[in-house]
């Protein structure tokens, strides 16, 4: 059995004030990894709060590095929240080194007739999860 983790980015209308784009990115861990990348994350967390004063429950939102609106990030320089971006991009290759990674990126300016971009990047989303499967099980398509 694996875990998938889907985050999304971007809203999912179609208005004046809409983002340009609706990202969905998928994280697939198989279930015998779980408990190692957690504790790996743990650990992450740990040196981040060592290095930078981050604690690990902040949530760790790229775009606070250079937009600071929460507290818990002004408190951190700006040349800290910049390195501490890098060593964070570092290691989540070496934490998720097994995993498999799915994304869907819809430009909403290709799609004008469609006013929410959920259905749409979901729909897209599940037949490619299917299709990586069937390689990684070598079922044929």
């Amino acid at each position: 059995m694996h875990i998938m983790y889907v985050d999304e980015s971007g809203d999912p209308g179609n208005s004046q004030h809409s983002s340009p784009h609706y990202i969905l990115t998928g994280l697939i861990i198989d279930q015998e990894d779980w408990k190692t990348c957690l504790d790996l994350l743990k650990t992450l967390r740990a040196n981040i709060k060592a290095s930078y004063g981050l604690q690990p429950q902040t949530e760790f939102h790229a775009m606070e590095i250079f937009r600071t609106s929460s507290p818990a990030y002004k408190a951190i320089k700006k040349y800290d929240r910049i390195n501490m971006l890098k060593f964070y991009a570092n290691e989540i290759p070496i934490i998720f080194s097994n995993a498999k990674i799915l994304n869907i990126c819809l430009k909403k300016s290709d799609h004008p007739l469609i006013l929410n971009f959920q259905n749409l990047a979901w729909n897209r989303f599940f037949p490619d999860m299917i299709l990586i499967y069937a390689k990684r099980l070598k079922i044929k398509e």
